[in-house]
């Protein structure tokens, strides 16, 4: 019988705390647009494309996640 775990293909990413200060600070900044409603500037494109600029951020730190799916 194979074990449970050994079916997950993503790993868990332990977030250190620069990474964690990283992501409230850029999550406090674009609140309006990652929480706001649809309109003309709050498109699923804007926000996709914040998500991507904040994973490129935390990436920055050098540990990285692999994209904004598994935030």
């Amino acid at each position: 019988m194979e074990d449970e775990d050994s079916n997950d293909s993503i790993q868990c990413h332990s977030w250190s705390k620069k990474e964690k200060d990283i992501l409230l600070e850029i999550v406090i900044e674009n609140k309006k647009l990652l929480e706001g409603k649809h309109g003309q500037m709050v498109t699923d494109a804007n926000k996709r494309k914040k998500w991507q600029e904040i994973v490129a951020a935390i990436n920055a730190c050098g540990y990285g996640v692999e994209d904004s799916r598994h935030m």
